[in-house]
């Protein structure tokens, strides 16, 4: 079983010509709602991916509200099974995407119920069968240190992902440190690993030799770097696209990874169709509308 670990968004997707700067004024050319979250998003590319081949479960919050049964339907009607709560003292999550004619994205987002996501959520019947778990930085970083933490404890042979998107402005190395120590694989972009390192004032390929664990840094259109505990890097590079839109490009990558993590493939191979899936997801406007399914994204010789 695969089990996702994070938030639940609707997005509300605006297109203009250039990012606005302050104090300045932009016309949008369209607007659309999308189902999203960073969890949600990861959750759906990885049931895309794993075509009933691997279990594949959400545990998150959503609101009391019709855009949280939305959201809940969504994650049902795309093969995922959801642990998550309905929560009468907060709306659903919502996400403001701004869209430039490139296809770069600028992204302000509004929790709501996702910051009342608790590790107690996870059943224990859910921790004894999870093999990977994916977690992200979208809800409470302790919420997340607790639920690492509690399916290492119960399940030492489980992979556990961790995408550092975003990195929490208000945690510390200390805090950091705590989840490192237990993870297998981070998943950092650039930006985000030039933000831990400076945080925990060391080179995170040195950290992860220390600490055992393997680190991937996702470089957009340049694929992705893969440092591993013994000290090695490899350059996986990416498809070549014209974007549309980048908004789900790095869930679609993570969600892509960890399906195939569960099915026994190579980080390295892994992490080469993951490239692949989230060059894919740049072809439309829309984050999981946009994710590939498993037949465009993995060659015919791996299913």
């Amino acid at each position: 079983m695969l089990t996702v670990f994070g938030s639940i968004n609707i997005d509300q997707v605006v297109r203009v010509k250039a990012f606005v700067a302050a104090g300045e004024t932009v016309i949008g050319e369209r607007v659309g709602e999308f189902h999203g979250g960073k969890g949600a998003n990861q959750v759906v590319a990885a049931a895309r991916v794993a075509a009933d081949r691997t279990e594949i479960l959400m545990v998150g919050c959503v609101g009391a509200d019709e855009l949280g049964a939305n959201a809940l339907t969504n994650l049902r009607e795309n093969g995922v099974k959801a642990e998550c709560e309905a929560r009468e003292d907060s709306a659903t999550g919502t996400a403001w995407i701004t869209i430039d004619e490139t296809g770069e994205n600028a992204i302000t987002v509004l929790p709501g119920a996702n910051a009342k996501l608790a590790a107690e959520r996870i059943p224990y019947s859910v921790m004894a069968a999870t093999t990977v778990l994916l977690c992200q930085g979208e809800v409470q970083f302790r919420e997340t240190a607790r639920a690492v933490a509690r399916v290492r404890e119960l399940r030492s042979e489980a992979t556990i992902i961790v995408n550092l998107a975003p990195v929490p402005s208000d945690m510390t190395g200390g805090d950091l440190e705590s989840v490192l120590i237990a993870l297998d694989v981070l998943i950092v972009n650039s930006r985000e690993a030039d933000q831990v390192e400076a945080l925990t004032e060391r080179q995170l390929s040195e950290i992860g030799r220390e600490l055992s664990f393997s680190t991937v840094v996702t470089r957009g259109s340049e694929g992705a770097l893969i440092y591993d505990p013994q000290g090695g890097a490899r350059t996986v590079p990416s498809l070549s696209t014209q974007p549309v839109d980048t908004t789900g490009a790095g869930d679609t990558f993570c969600g892509t990874l960890a399906a195939l993590l569960a099915e026994g493939m190579s980080l390295h191979r892994s992490v080469y169709y993951a490239c692949r899936a989230g060059s894919l997801a740049c072809g439309q406007v829309g984050a999981q509308a946009a994710m590939p399914s498993r037949a465009e994204v993995l060659d015919e010789a791996d299913g």
